[in-house]
């Protein structure tokens, strides 16, 4: 009943499979027929609601009102989708402008998808499938013609997606109802008729067979073939294979007497293959070994002794396998080994560790197969050792120099000295340098395990590094016995600290040989050809780093360059606005002292006192003019790069006092909202006093650009977040604004709304950089208008 059962399943199942995939397309197809269906049914009814209300402007239209100027549609519009479950209803002009829409929010938008502009203006019926609102829609396009039949507009209808998508489902759950009824009825119909067509002639068939194993060929019984089909010729076939067993069986009898003789010569030859695996082994550069079924050894070649430091005779006989595992991972890797003696199966490169003779460490890749008597049973194993530890030496110091490099961070400096650093400790060295050529000097940039009083600067004439720099190449300078050279008297460090080997390399950058890195030895050392490699592969990644360093520099010089430039044209703009706020005090000095004349001229026993109030003027204006003087100076200052705490209320006055009377002369007003008690930053005033100015001085132009016959207003605000522990500074204006779409560009370099000749596009982005550089934030909000408002947030100091 076993085999029975067994076959009946998996025959249905074959059949339950044919017929899921037939159901399923079937449902699929229909599904995409009736979608393709539904979706064209619901196409024309919209198109004929819509052709229905363009009917409508065409009447009006033919009363000779403009497009533009009829009134009411918004209720047609809003009417189609209450009545017809429409997502959205408009009529646009020819250049994409909402006339109507049953949403009013939308009306005087302006459509910016250059699809659907292409679909306007056609001047053709059309529909697509978009997305409105977050929603795939069907978007039906019916163009608008006036009397003269040119295109004035069209009409856009949405109708959502879903809708199909719900019928599609519905479809499916009712086939698949269908056909998981079908799958039944089938399954128990064939399951019924295999039981009595196919499984029991094969039941019978398969008791046959057995008897056949059990009884043997010669007193096996026949089938009885009852039918003509597939079943019937299988046992018509078997009793064909009984006869011929029948027939052979005498002939196994002789062919068991050959056997035997053809195994003893086997077995002569076999001994032959074993002397000559013996050569073999003990000319080969691995290890070969065979052990019996507990891992004790029964054999060794003599490579082993280079390999772990014993001979032979010291491990035959002596030592398991795992005897020269290290004791903190013996157990479990003899526990994994006898597992695999159990099963056993042939395994290859299988990676261990193991102890020399010396008690050093070497890694070894094994492979080996199981050797089994007649009978299976397992005699031991016979494998070969491949000494791989330089290898896998070479491996793991790939692996810690790709982790350095990932890590590395924008410092090139610092990059630098950690692989000063790796190059010394996986090259076993007793000192690693980076010297690279400075200023007619050869000095370290790099070190690793220096001595203290190694000195880091020096003429680099006479030091082995020099020469390495000289030279070049892509190979790595190996010096040994280093006091029997030149350079023991030419470089005062082979004598100082008694180097006896150097390894360096030179470094590129550039197209041009700028250092060296190298690491040098109190003992003799011959490096392989990994270490070479090794050392090559850091003196590639020093150079890269240099050159990203190089053209680091380069770019701040470049913005440094950029923001005094832009800094020397806000002076500029300063220029006259200064002129006029000083030329005001020093008239009042001028008048007071020539009034002093007068009056002392007049009464000749005046003293001081008598003056009293005309030097206080004098005073005070002269006060004035040191304070906008100062202020000037300062604003003018280079930018020296050093942060230091500053108050934010500071840098708006120092603006102000600046820039105040130029407003003044332009209607205007500056009004100012600081908080008294505001938390001090860390910055450079120079560059912040220049971001206030920069934003004022755009504020300036929008409020001129306005034209507006009011007073113009700049309020700048101060204020503090203490959940984010940051000083917020705000600058709002009452000019023209900023569109949505430029506000997301308004940072970027050479991004300008200004005329040709009014700007270059590049004192936001200067601003926006300069506020990056002190850890802060920037950000605009704006509508055309309306004015903008400029908000700056930057850490406060604890």
């Amino acid at each position: 009943m076993r085999f029975r059962s067994t076959l009946n399943i998996k025959i249905v199942i074959i059949v339950i499979v044919i017929l899921s995939v037939i159901t399923v397309l079937n449902g699929l197809i229909g599904s995409r027929v009736f979608t393709r269906e539904y979706t064209d049914a619901l196409t024309s009814k919209f198109l004929i609601v819509g052709q229905a209300l363009r009917l409508q402007l065409d009447k009006l239209m033919g009363l000779g009102i403009p497009l533009e100027e009829l009134v009411g549609f918004e209720d047609q519009c809003k009417e189609l989708v209450k009545k017809y479950g429409v997502s959205y209803a408009m009529i646009t002009d020819s250049g994409g402008k909402v006339l109507f829409h049953n949403n009013p929010e939308k009306h005087g938008s302006i459509i910016a998808d250059a699809g659907l502009l292409r679909s306007i203006r056609s001047g053709k019926e059309s529909i697509q499938v978009m997305t409105e609102g977050g929603d795939k829609v069907y978007d039906i396009v019916i163009p608008i013609f006036n009397d003269n039949n040119v295109l004035i507009g069209a009409e856009r209808i949405g109708f959502p997606y879903d809708l199909v998508a719900q019928k599609t489902r519905r479809l499916l759950w009712h086939s698949a109802g269908v056909a998981f009824f079908v799958f039944i009825l089938a399954a128990a119909l064939l399951f019924f008729a295999l039981s009595h067509w196919v499984t029991g002639p094969l039941l019978r068939l398969s008791r046959a067979i057995a008897g056949v194993s059990k009884k043997g060929a010669d007193d096996a019984a026949f089938m009885q073939v009852t039918s003509a089909d597939e079943i019937g010729r299988l046992a018509q076939d078997f009793n064909t294979m009984l006869e011929d067993l029948k027939k052979s069986h005498a002939d196994v009898k002789l062919y068991t007497q050959k056997l035997e003789l053809l195994v003893d010569e086997r077995t002569k030859e076999l001994k032959e293959s074993e002397s000559r695996f013996s050569q073999v082994a003990e000319n080969a550069e691995e290890w070969f070994w065979e052990v019996d079924g507990k891992g004790f050894y029964t054999y060794s070649s003599p490579v082993v002794e280079k390999i772990l430091g014993y001979k032979p005779e010291e491990i035959v006989g002596r030592k398991y396998f795992y005897d020269f595992f290290p004791p903190e991972s013996r157990e479990g890797l003899k526990r994994a080994a006898m597992e695999a003696f159990a099963r056993k199966e042939p395994f290859r490169g299988f990676v261990n560790t193991n102890v020399h003779k010396d008690g050093r460490l070497v890694v070894l890749e094994t492979s080996g197969a199981p050797l089994l008597d007649n009978q299976g049973v397992l005699l031991g194993y016979r494998g070969v050792d491949a000494d791989i530890t330089e290898r896998r030496q070479h491996e793991e110091r790939l692996a810690l120099v790709n982790e350095c490099l990932l890590n590395f961070g924008t410092d090139a400096a610092k990059n630098i000295q950690n692989l000063t650093v790796i190059c010394g400790e996986l090259l076993g060295a007793t000192c690693a340098l980076y010297n690279r050529l400075e200023g007619g000097m050869l000095c370290s940039q790099g070190t690793w395990n220096a001595p203290a009083d190694y000195v880091a600067a020096d003429k680099p004439e006479g030091h082995i590094c020099y020469d390495v720099i000289k030279l070049g190449g892509d190979r790595p300078f190996l010096v040994r016995n280093l006091p029997q050279t030149p350079y023991s008297q030419l470089d005062p460090n082979v004598a100082k600290y008694n180097l006896q080997t150097y390894l360096g390399m030179a470094v590129k950058s550039g197209g041009v040989f700028i250092g060296s890195v190298c690491v040098v030895y109190q003992r003799d050392f011959i490096p392989s050809e990994d270490d070479q490699k090794f050392l090559g592969i850091i003196a590639a990644a020093i150079g890269v780093e240099e050159g990203r360093k190089r053209a680091e520099d380069k770019l701040k010089e470049a913005q440094y360059q950029l923001i005094q430039t832009s800094k020397m044209s806000a002076i500029g703009q300063l220029a006259s606005g200064v002129a006029h706020e000083i030329n005001n005090p020093l008239t009042g000095v001028l008048n007071n002292v020539q009034l002093i004349k007068m009056e002392a001229d007049v009464k000749k026993d005046s003293n001081v006192t008598d003056f009293r109030q005309l030097l206080d003027a004098i005073e005070e204006s002269a006060m004035r003019c040191k304070k906008i003087t100062q202020s000037l100076l300062d604003f003018s200052h280079a930018s020296r790069g050093l942060l230091k705490p500053l108050s934010f209320n500071r840098v708006i006055e120092m603006v102000e006092t600046l820039i105040s009377h130029e407003l003044e002369l332009q209607n205007i007003l500056i009004k100012k909202e600081l908080q008294p008690d505001l938390p001090l930053v860390s910055g450079e005033p120079q560059l912040l006093q220049q971001v206030i100015f920069d934003i004022i001085s755009n504020a300036r132009w929008a409020i001129r650009k306005k034209g507006a016959s009011e007073k113009g207003v700049i309020t700048l605000k101060t204020g503090y977040d203490s959940e984010k522990n940051q000083v917020i500074v705000s600058i709002a204006d009452t000019g023209i604004g900023i569109s949505r779409e430029d506000s997301y560009k308004i940072f970027e370099p050479f991004f300008t709304t200004k005329n040709v000749g009014e700007g270059t596009g590049l004192g936001l982005s200067i601003v926006y950089n300069i506020i990056s550089a002190h850890k802060g934030m920037i950000s605009v909000e704006s509508e055309p208008g309306r004015g903008a408002v400029f908000t700056i947030a930057l850490p406060a100091i604890k």
